[in-house]
């Protein structure tokens, strides 16, 4: 059974993500929630689709999702979020934690 699950970190990202799309415009926030999700089991299922990002962690991948970028590490059952950043961000500061 493939399937997906977020760390703390990763939840945090979405609900604030969300949270901002829907203060502007809540139909939009609802979508983009339904597409990153959509897009969580479509990883879940190809972990391996995804672009290595070894030099954040281990086994650290990435995939993109609209001006968001997925962090995901492969599971033996499919895969687990680590973070949901905006691709504009300093991506390899955050994961630093500086």
């Amino acid at each position: 059974m493939n399937r997906f699950s977020l760390s703390h970190a990763a939840n945090l990202d979405l609900v604030e993500i969300v949270y901002y799309i829907f203060e502007r415009n809540p139909a939009a926030a609802a979508k983009f929630h339904d597409r990153l999700h959509s897009k969580f089991a479509m990883l879940s299922r190809q972990p391996l689709i995804g672009e290595e990002c070894s030099k954040l962690g281990s086994e650290m991948r990435c995939f993109p999702e609209g001006n968001y970028i997925i962090f995901y590490i492969p599971t033996d059952d499919g895969i687990k979020i680590m973070r949901i950043l905006h691709g504009w961000r300093n991506i390899t500061q955050i994961f630093e934690g500086k």
